[in-house]
């Protein structure tokens, strides 16, 4: 992964999941997720729950990442 990127998909799925955890763990995971999706920074230091919920999101972030690099690659991953 690597590069920075201006954008991110966010699923409401997801935001829901989060949202019910205490705040300290919300920051967590957040950071986690954003720092990833943003700038390829895979988290090295999670809680348990941290990781749980990352390693969901990930391939979700992953895959989002590819599609769009595909479309600006002029490929014909859905729009």
């Amino acid at each position: 992964m690597g590069a920075t990127r201006e954008t991110m998909i966010v699923f409401r799925s997801h935001w829901e999941t989060i949202r019910v955890l205490e705040p300290t763990e919300q920051v967590e995971v957040y950071n986690a997720i954003f720092g990833y999706g943003m700038d390829g920074v895979v988290p090295t230091a999670l809680s348990a729950t941290g990781r749980m919920i990352f390693r969901l999101v990930k391939p979700q972030i992953d895959a989002n990442i590819e599609k769009y690099m595909l479309r600006v690659r002029g490929g014909t991953a859905g729009a």
